[in-house]
């Protein structure tokens, strides 16, 4: 498979990828990639079951989903859950894995087939720093907002460039070839994002930022050590940042 993108954009979103674009980019991923899903998943769910008091009868879009890896640990918490992603590829390779109360949707992020208030709660995963350019962004996040219900809450979560190991993996790895490095206030997109920024842009969209934390302090090997990422989660250090906001 042809890897190269003369353009500049991911190469996994061509339309005309078929499904094996899916199996190509698990097999990209950093070492220890799953690990890493893993760890994000459960804090995610742990921190929306915080702030919702319990799962209830929530619907979640995992927006910008890829292959499900992460969707996977939502099939039996929310009441629905709604993948959708770009990528054709993707999105045909993720339906493959039949997941309990789920369904997949082929969308751009800047015109959700949705209706207005009809999700509780939207969590993007390393999605910002894919979207190639400042106006994409802006419109994915009203999107977001505009499907949100009163009081919905938005996760994102993003690769933290403070940390070098993170840095390490955006120059290295084929899957974020396209991606700048801190160039957003350049105005280079697609780009990382300090949390700072992403709390910004949030803000902008119209959200109230609820809560931010660190996290993926440890490797696979020490993963022994994960209760311990609850008290750091304030230490700018982690490889991820989680921003949550509410409409």
């Amino acid at each position: 498979m042809d890897m190269k993108d003369d353009s500049g954009k991911d190469w996994f979103s061509r339309p005309d990828a078929s499904s094996d674009i899916g199996q190509a980019y698990e097999q990209m991923a950093v070492k220890d990639h799953k690990y890493f899903v893993r760890v994000k998943s459960l804090h995610f769910l742990r921190m929306t079951k915080n702030l919702f008091h319990g799962y209830g009868d929530a619907v979640c879009i995992d927006l910008g989903c890829g292959t499900a890896e992460t969707t996977e640990y939502f099939q039996d918490k929310f009441a629905y859950t709604i993948g959708c992603d770009y990528s054709f590829g993707m999105i045909q390779f993720a339906a493959q894995k039949h997941l309990k109360r789920t369904s997949f949707v082929n969308s751009i992020s800047e015109v959700l087939p949705l209706k207005d208030s009809s999700v509780t709660v939207a969590v993007l995963f390393n999605m910002l720093h894919h979207i190639g350019s400042e106006d994409q962004l802006m419109q994915t996040l009203r999107e977001v907002y505009r499907i949100l219900k009163n009081e919905g809450i938005i996760a994102i979560y993003e690769m933290n460039p403070l940390n070098p190991l993170t840095r390490h993996v955006v120059n290295t790895n084929e899957i974020d070839r396209a991606v700048n490095l801190d160039g957003y206030k350049k105005s280079l997109y697609p780009t990382t994002f300090y949390s700072w920024e992403a709390r910004s842009i949030l803000l902008q969209a119209g959200f109230r930022i609820r809560r931010q934390e660190y996290l993926i302090f440890f490797p696979q090997f020490l993963s022994f050590l994960l209760p311990l990422e609850r008290f750091l989660a304030k230490i700018p250090l982690g490889g991820l940042y989680s921003v949550f906001g509410m409409k």
